[in-house]
């Protein structure tokens, strides 16, 4: 009979690690299922804003002016903007200019492609 107490009383403890490892994955199961509040999207500021070719005697240097996938290295071609075409501004940095061209896409130009920015 003494063996029969240990082997109940270790079935025991066995069942109730069982439980408290279940109950455990449960709940992390449940934390993981949970999403982060996400922030609120921000408002763009956006503007109205000329597309100017022309130099500072009033030339017309530039006709048509290419919007870049990224100001930096001018690696993709994404749009190209007429001289006197209206766009949208989105932000500025440094010399780049973020504008929404004609067709939705959005790409890079210099700030002095912008009237109202020269």
């Amino acid at each position: 009979m003494n063996e029969t107490k240990p082997k109940k009383s270790r079935r025991r403890c066995i069942i109730a690690a069982a439980v408290v490892v279940l109950v455990a994955c449960v709940v992390l199961a449940l934390l993981a299922c949970t999403e982060a509040p996400t922030e609120a999207p921000t408002a763009r500021v956006v503007r109205w804003v000329i597309m100017d070719g022309t130099e500072e005697d009033g030339s017309l240097s530039v006709p048509i002016i290419n919007v870049w996938n990224d100001y930096e290295t001018r690696a993709s071609l994404v749009c190209r903007v007429k001289h006197d075409e209206r766009v949208q501004m989105v932000e500025r940095s440094g010399d780049g200019v973020l504008i929404v061209c004609p067709d939705g896409t959005e790409g890079w130009v210099t700030y002095w492609f912008i009237r109202e920015l020269k």
